[in-house]
């Protein structure tokens, strides 16, 4: 019996789910113990036996198991469908609970509490005589509608208690169909992998790597592979087809002989390409530059072998011909492409199939000709004082671009449209960051200073303003402008008109609140007179060391009051006019 003949008999004849597994451990321990000695010839028959083996064991035990993959399937289809309907009406349920419940509250209110803030806390500052909030309850408003909401939300929950078994139960269902088909799942993935793993095994035997036969069999089955092992195979594959394989090896040989004289070195294959790439870096005074030589194959009977290079440099104007004569004497296997100051060396050398081997005889000396040759060109430049910034190169370009654009109209226009809109927005910028300055500013001195205004015409006091920093997050802003004297009884009658209907808001003028005052409006009034102002009084919590701080105003006071001033500008007296204090504005806002 020949060697061929003994290698094909390990494998049993009849495959089954049941022997398929012990078979092929049973052939792969024979094969192991005699591939050593086999020859090509022998390789490419077991190969071939072996894939067709597998091909057997997957039709063997693949149909069964996703015939039950379809089965477990098609129940977590159903199960799922029935849980999905029936959740859409737990959903509607819940839903019509929530919109009873709303319904219910916007049939309550909070019911009026009369408070008053004799003697309370008005921001820190304990006044005489006050009596703190109760708190406040929600009562029922609108009794029909209330009643109505409510037993709509009775309704809903029922229907809600009614939805909640079935939809656990079809939840339950749902899941253990899942689960099956999981299960299923899972035991399809362990079969896979265990003729995966006889498939490369196999291709670990002595010369099965080099076996057409297995390798093309394999491919064109239809057993399910992992990406990995397919690329692994089938990238050999495509290798070992390739016309030009042998002209890839030299190549390999050649770059890892010089070590590291060829850098960023790279071999890759896979099921459809070859890349085999290096690179030389060449340097000439502070001038660098890189040779990338590469082989590819996109196909088993094509293949092309290239070299390139590029380097960009900018010269002074005075010296653009001297240099590009310069550099074009060197020149030989480099082009060089001029646009006026931004000058451009660049080799593309391919060389394509049969070309490829006799190129390869003569790689190394060739390849120091292509680096001889750039080095020079790099020290040309350096002596003529080019520059390679990049910065340089592209403002360069830029410049070159419009120059070879603008005797077109159209450029031109378009040019001087966008130098406008540029200008504009701009100065648009410069405007507003200015302004914002401003503002900031005007807000800082806001807390130092009073912001007084006069009257245009008589040059009286008009109005002033000014911020105080009661704590680290709480602000007051004081404003106050003078009343006319024929508007003052209106003034006052209005407060007290608010301050009679609706007593819970009215901040009386205690004796703590007058000190307050006349310590901190002294100096913004008109000297040695008696002003009638309107008085308002803001509180603020938040950011106030910013003027865009975000902050909330929560309280608003105002009133009106006769204040006269002595000669230095300090407070001499202040008198309420209304008698009944400051009203409570409750406008809050951000």
């Amino acid at each position: 019996m020949s060697i061929n003949q003994s290698a094909l008999s390990a494998l049993q004849q009849s495959v089954t789910a049941s022997n398929a597994e012990a078979g092929a451990k049973s052939a792969l321990a024979t094969w192991k113990g005699m591939c050593v000695s086999w020859e090509q010839e022998t390789a490419d028959a077991v190969g071939k036996a072996s894939a067709n083996y597998a091909i057997k064991w997957n039709n063997a035990v693949m149909p069964e198991i996703e015939a039950k993959i379809q089965k477990f399937q098609a129940e977590y289809d159903e199960k799922k469908s029935q849980y999905d309907a029936v959740k859409d009406q737990y959903d509607a349920a819940e839903q019509a609970v929530s919109d009873a419940q709303r319904d219910m509250d916007a049939c309550m209110d909070y019911e009026d509490n009369t408070r008053q803030i004799e003697g309370g806390m008005f921001n820190g500052m304990q006044f005489a005589g006050g009596k703190s909030a109760a708190p406040r309850q929600k009562i029922i408003v609108d009794r029909l509608g209330y009643n109505e909401a409510k037993k709509r939300e009775a309704m809903a929950k029922a229907e809600l208690n009614r939805y909640k078994g079935q939809v656990d139960n079809w939840k339950r269902q749902m899941n253990a169909a899942e689960s099956s088909l999981k299960k299923a799942e899972k035991e399809k993935e362990v079969l896979a992998n265990k003729i995966e793993n006889f498939i490369l095994d196999v291709y670990e035997l002595n010369l099965m790597n080099e076996s057409v036969e297995f390798l093309s069999t394999i491919k064109n089955s239809q057993i399910t592979l992992s990406q990995g092992t397919k690329d692994e195979l089938f990238s050999r594959l495509f290798f070992i087809q390739n016309v030009y394989r042998k002209q890839f090896e030299k190549f390999e040989e050649l770059i890892k002989k010089e070590g590291k004289t060829y850098e960023k070195q790279q071999f890759v294959k896979t099921p459809k390409s070859i890349l085999y790439s290096a690179a030389r870096k060449i340097k000439a005074k502070k001038f660098k530059g890189k040779i990338a030589v590469a082989l590819t194959s996109n196909d088993i009977y094509s293949a092309k072998l290239s070299y390139s290079a590029k380097s960009e440099f900018i010269v002074p104007k005075k010296k653009v011909e001297t240099v590009t004569q310069k550099i074009q004497a060197l020149c030989k296997n480099f082009v060089l492409s001029i646009d006026r100051k931004n000058l451009k060396i660049e080799m593309n050398k391919n060389y394509e199939n049969d070309e490829i081997a006799s190129n390869l005889e003569q790689f190394g000396s060739q390849f120091e000709e292509y680096c001889s040759e750039y080095t020079a060109l790099l020290g040309e430049f350096h002596a003529n004082r080019a520059s390679n910034s990049k910065v340089k190169i592209l403002i360069g370009k830029i410049g070159n671009w419009h120059l070879n654009h603008w005797p077109k109209l159209w450029y031109k226009i378009v040019s001087i449209l966008s130098a406008v809109l540029v200008a504009a927005v701009l100065g648009f910028g410069i405007f507003i960051g200015i302004d914002t300055v401003k503002r900031n500013d005007k807000y800082k001195k806001s807390f130092v200073e009073w912001t007084v205004t006069n009257n245009s015409e008589t040059n009286e006091f008009s109005s002033a303003s000014k911020n105080f920093k009661l704590e680290e997050s709480l602000m007051r802003h004081v404003y106050m402008y003078a009343i006319a004297e024929n508007e003052v009884q209106d003034k006052i009658q209005s407060c007290k008109t608010r301050i009679e209907s609706n007593p819970d808001r009215c901040l009386p003028f205690s004796d703590e609140l007058n000190v307050w005052l006349k310590e901190n409006l002294s100096g913004c009034l008109a000297v040695g007179k008696t002003t009638v102002v309107f008085l308002t009084i803001d509180d603020y919590t938040g950011e106030i060391t910013k003027r865009t701080g975000e902050r909330n105003s929560h309280h608003r006071y105002y009133g009106v009051f006769e204040i006269a001033t002595a000669d230095d500008g300090s407070i001499v007296s202040i008198t309420d006019l209304t008698g009944l204090g400051l009203y409570e504005q409750y406008k809050l806002h951000a």
